[in-house]
């Protein structure tokens, strides 16, 4: 049987996946993609993926947008931070409201519960500046930019 998918436009930079950042043998490729059907490209044909920046993984999410530039996100209740994985009490504090509640409890109840509880704990830990954060996504969007375009003159010089 034959979908007929077709892939759908990525803005930013193209590659999904790297290894060996800092390296001689360092590697990009593109291995995350978003994928329509004809109906649904003509349903929404603005459609596009952005690829953003991860800090902390060799892999780039990406994001489908579904309707011209996404300027907001929206508010998100709750955000998760790698960073408090390294506080001295985040392991006590996660094992302590997951034991409050009880196994009757469904999952998404225990994950709110836990959610609250953590809002509350992250408001006691060190602020991250997060004006410093997207000045340094930026900076690296700029470098892989760079690098790209780089890697592709290169490509036409040896030809």
């Amino acid at each position: 049987m034959q979908c007929n998918l077709q892939d759908i436009q990525m803005k930013g930079h193209p590659f999904t996946w790297e290894k060996g950042r800092g390296k001689t043998h360092f590697v990009e490729e593109k291995l995350d993609r978003a994928l329509a059907s004809t109906s649904w490209a003509a349903r929404f044909p603005e459609a596009s993926v952005a690829n953003t920046v991860e800090t902390c993984s060799d892999h780039s999410p990406i994001l489908l947008v579904t309707e011209g530039q996404v300027t907001n996100l929206g508010s998100i209740s709750f955000r998760f931070e790698n960073r408090w994985m390294e506080e001295e009490d985040f392991i006590s504090t996660v094992t302590d409201m997951w034991a409050t509640t009880t196994t009757s409890e469904t999952i998404t109840n225990k994950l709110k519960v836990l959610s609250t509880a953590l809002i509350k704990w992250s408001k006691k830990q060190p602020k991250v500046n997060r004006k410093s954060i997207e000045e340094l996504k930026t900076m690296i969007n700029r470098m892989r930019s760079f690098t790209y375009m780089k890697s592709l003159s290169t490509v036409e010089e040896m030809k």
